[in-house]
């Protein structure tokens, strides 16, 4: 099984349900599955992080509201050597991450989902 993965604020994120419409609009156009990581389990586990990434053909990281969960997942992606788009808001402060200079930066809705987009079609190809 194949999915793009989603590594991003949630609860923290006051855009979150917006962008999620924005991700539901996406994945009907492509026909590709997005896989939330706290919508197939209710506890973070190690194990499980790295099986779904293992399993992902591509990883979707919005550091926006720089959430110390977020870089952790993100590092994992690293480390297994999945293959990541990694985006953050426009004004976001970027931290460790080996890829900081190719961060995709988003001002509103629309570039987020170009972005997203983008990014999703281009693993498929």
């Amino acid at each position: 099984m194949s999915y793009i993965y989603f590594i991003t604020p949630v609860g923290s994120d006051p855009q979150y349900q917006l962008k999620r419409e924005v991700l539901a609009q996406i994945s009907k156009d492509t026909g590709l599955e997005f896989f939330f990581p706290l919508e197939r389990h209710s506890e973070f586990s190690l194990d499980a992080a790295r099986f779904d990434l293992r399993n992902a053909s591509l990883a979707v990281v919005d550091l926006s509201l720089e959430r110390p969960s977020c870089y952790f997942e993100l590092g994992i992606a690293e480390a297994l050597e999945v293959p990541t788009c990694i985006l953050a808001a426009a004004g976001t402060t970027l931290h460790q991450t080996a890829k900081r200079d190719s961060t995709l930066r988003y001002s509103d809705l629309t570039q987020y989902g170009g972005i997203v987009r983008d990014a999703v079609v281009s693993a498929q190809n």
